[in-house]
């Protein structure tokens, strides 16, 4: 690993999802030209620190593929197919094929838009990215690697839980009532708030600020990177 490298990826990335915290606080969206940045330095850093230069080809032809409408029935299909080759090409790297899924995957999940913004998920996979070189080592006598980006996954499950409570806590605070989709048929922030009819109603769904969440989990992540403690 490339320690300069490795210090000035992860500030470019705090420093990136500080500014699209506070864009995404303020106006529920971020440019994607903000995580660009990101992406070249972490693909700079996977070459230079380890001579892959594949891997990240297919991660950033998912990121791009995310630039497709995820409303239409064909936008999963490319993703699919990406890493699909990808998979196979590195049938016998457990490190690349953990990875690739992971990043296909998250690709996936922005069908529709169901939980994550696209702009969301591109965040996620330049994350992934700036990850991708580093493991933590567990154990004391039998001492097994494991990819930094699993833990940064699982710190990224933890803070989208604490993610959907506060929107139900907000939620409520607003409308009275608890729930991801709430009838309401009062006032609300239209950029906080999402609103659709059913059958003549009116239901609200708070728009939660994912950005903010996925600082901390990569906070969390570069944290137990840097003192070698899994969290």
């Amino acid at each position: 690993m490339n320690d300069l490298l490795f210090y000035i990826t992860i500030s470019i990335a705090i420093l990136t999802f500080i500014i699209a915290t506070y864009n995404d606080h303020k106006k529920r969206s971020v440019n994607f030209l903000i995580f660009v940045p990101l992406m070249v330095i972490s693909n700079i850093f996977i070459v230079v620190s380890t001579g892959n230069y594949i891997f990240p080809l297919f991660a950033d032809i998912i990121w791009l593929l995310l630039f497709l409408n995820p409303e239409i029935w064909v936008f999963p299909l490319p993703i699919v197919f990406v890493l699909a080759v990808g998979i196979f090409l590195f049938k016998d790297s457990i490190i690349e094929n953990i990875n690739l899924i992971i990043v296909g995957l998250v690709g996936l999940s922005g069908t529709k838009e169901k939980l994550f913004g696209i702009g969301d998920l591109k965040g996620i996979i330049a994350s992934i990215l700036s990850f991708f070189p580093l493991s933590l080592t567990l154990g004391t006598y039998y001492r097994i690697q494991i990819p930094l980006v699993i833990f940064f996954v699982l710190n990224l499950g933890i803070s989208a839980s604490a993610a959907l409570i506060w929107s139900f806590i907000y939620t409520k605070k607003v409308t009275g009532k608890i729930g991801y989709y709430v009838r309401y048929e009062g006032d609300v922030d239209r950029i906080r708030f999402r609103e659709i009819e059913r059958n003549g109603k009116k239901y609200v769904s708070y728009k939660i600020p994912f950005m903010g969440f996925i600082l901390i989990a990569y906070i969390l992540t570069v944290t137990a990177f840097i003192a070698g403690i899994p969290l």
